[in-house]
């Protein structure tokens, strides 16, 4: 017997039960979810994947909050961005998008997201519960 899947009836459904998720948590908590997106360049592969998450954040209530750094942006400047938004009570989450430019250390950039703040899960700390899950 073949059972046809509707991905797009299942993601609908995900979105609206995350929708009254996050309205619940409005109205019990006075504040909205914020994640912050961090993209340093213009590829546009991921500067249309940026766009489509800032999308679906915000259907569903989520406040996004936009760093779109120039491609010359210093490892530094960077890393710094980080720390001032793990330390952001208004940043719920943090999504660095990849690849970064060739200047700049992933790794190092990606570790240093706090782990309760890591949207996409590559913290090593993140990556490691996965794998014991």
């Amino acid at each position: 017997m073949t059972h046809i899947i509707n991905g797009k009836q299942i993601a609908e459904k995900l979105r609206q039960d995350l929708k009254e998720e996050i309205i619940k948590l409005e109205s019990k908590y006075k504040k909205v979810p914020g994640l912050a997106v961090v993209q340093v360049g213009n590829v546009a592969a991921s500067s249309l994947y940026v766009k489509a998450k800032t999308k679906n954040a915000k259907e569903v209530g989520i406040n996004v909050i936009d760093h779109h750094l120039n491609e010359d942006t210093e490892e530094g400047k960077l890393l710094e961005l980080v720390k001032d938004l793990n330390n952001q009570e208004n940043v719920n989450g943090i999504l660095v998008q990849l690849p970064l430019p060739s200047h700049i250390n992933e790794k190092l950039v990606l570790d240093s997201i706090h782990p309760n703040k890591d949207a996409d899960g590559f913290h090593p700390l993140n990556v490691g519960k996965l794998s014991i899950a």
